[in-house]
Parts: C-alpha cells; structure tokens; sequence
C-alpha cells in the first residue's frame, strides 16, 4: 500500500536585509540603502549616498554619509585596526 505525500510546511527565510532611509533635511533629499543590519557600508556606497543627499562639493551640511536631522536609526563610525573607516547603520532598540 502506498503512503500518503505529507504536505511540506513553508517557513519563509528570515529577511537579512533591510531597507534604511537617510535624510538630509537641509536639501530634503533623501537616499536609500539596502543593506544587513550591522553591516559596513562601502566606500562606493557612503560616496553615492553623499552626493544624492547634497551635490554641492563644499558643502558641510551633512555628517558622514550626508546625514542630517532625525534619522530612524543609529549611524555608527569608526576605525578597525588597520586605520581604515568603517560606518555601519543600526537599528534603534526600542525600550521596553
């Protein structure tokens, strides 16, 4: 007698990725990343990011990726050991 096919149960990945948006509310322009959570960002990417959010070379309105105003995460920067840079973004942790 033949057995009966069990039905498989679909369990959808876990999203790695993520989309963050940052703003620059000098020039109200805005960019969008589609990256992990933690993740370092490139050099080509942080330079795309600068000049869509203010196209202007000597412009200091923004921070490190052209940032400025609120945002809806946390914008990490710093060195790893050989002195190159690294940026990450991070999502807010909520308190509970």
């Amino acid at each position: 007698m033949a057995q009966a096919k069990r039905k498989r149960k679909y369990k959808p990945k876990p999203r790695l990725t993520c989309d963050f948006v940052v703003k620059n509310n000098f020039h109200n322009t805005s960019y969008t990343f589609r990256t992990r959570y933690y993740k370092a960002l490139s050099r080509d990417q942080i330079r795309l990011c600068r000049n869509a959010l203010c196209g202007v070379s000597n412009c200091t309105c923004g921070g490190v990726v052209g940032e400025r105003g609120p945002q809806d995460f946390v914008i990490r920067d710093g060195f790893d050991v050989t002195g190159a840079r690294i940026v990450t973004l991070e999502p807010i942790r909520k308190k509970l």
